[in-house]
């Protein structure tokens, strides 16, 4: 039996991970957001999200600037270019997933004569 080609590279598994793919779309779709924006779209707490983002910048797929607004501490952060590429890749690599796992629902669906369902796999 041959192997599936690897569709997700090393490069991309640290976007893979849940939450730290949903911080990524949120700064693509952004391009800046706050700790607390984050935090809430994300329902996450603080320090499972801090953990989230130090992980994104030690692969600097993020930048992380932090400051103040109307004395208050925020932390803001952007996506780098090496992150969003990384995040385009893994994107891809799901599209590419998905897009084999209907052509092969479709073959299935089209090899069923018309009433009866496929057998179960055991």
């Amino acid at each position: 039996m041959s192997q599936a080609p690897q569709l997700i590279s090393a490069s991309t598994t640290t976007v893979h991970q849940r939450i730290r793919s949903g911080i990524l779309s949120i700064v693509v779709a952004t391009d800046e957001a706050d700790f607390a924006y984050r935090k809430t779209a994300l329902n996450i707490s603080d320090g499972s999200l801090s953990r989230h983002l130090d992980v994104l910048a030690a692969q600097r797929l993020v930048t992380i600037r932090e400051g103040y607004h109307s004395k208050r501490p925020r932390t803001w952060v952007s996506i780098s270019g090496h992150g969003r590429a990384a995040y385009a890749a893994a994107m891809a690599a799901l599209r590419q997933l998905a897009d084999r796992f209907e052509q092969h629902h479709d073959a299935d669906a089209a090899a069923v004569p018309s009433g009866r369902r496929p057998p179960r796999d055991q």
